[in-house]
């Protein structure tokens, strides 16, 4: 789309100083997007990782309209300075939102819920179990 004549003529419209040389070819765009998201993945598992609290998650599974499930799931955790511990907020981080392999059966949000947890090494900072009824049938996490 941004290689697309209107949508360089709509760019250049609203900004009118930009020139063709200063739209960035998709490929450069593309590439600079995964790095971005890579540097701020990173950014989050570092985080994650030296956490010294419990992490507890929220996720939600949908299905598009042309019928493609998804999986979004959130960490939040409480933050507080080691010299001042009642000094807390709470936080949280977008751990992932991906496209579910199959159906939102139980079997396939959890095995997606636990590579998460391997891939952020969140497995001894989870603590709570939670029991989610949904449309496709109970999980227990």
């Amino acid at each position: 789309m941004i290689d697309r004549g209107p949508f360089r003529r709509l760019l250049k419209f609203c900004h009118l100083a930009l020139s063709d040389k200063d739209i960035p070819h998709r490929q450069t765009l593309h590439a600079e997007i995964l790095q971005r998201a890579q540097t701020a993945e990173e950014r989050v598992r570092q985080n994650m990782k030296n956490l010294p609290s419990k992490v507890s998650f929220t996720f939600d599974a949908w299905t598009s309209a042309p019928g493609d499930p998804y999986l979004s799931l959130t960490a939040h955790y409480i933050d507080a300075p080691l010299d001042c511990p009642n000094s807390w907020s709470l936080k949280s981080e977008q751990l992932l939102f991906q496209e579910i392999e199959g159906r939102h059966t139980g079997k396939n949000m959890s095995e997606i819920l636990r590579c998460a947890i391997e891939r952020y090494e969140l497995c001894g900072k989870v603590q709570l179990t939670a029991v989610i009824f949904c449309l496709h049938g109970l999980m227990i996490i």
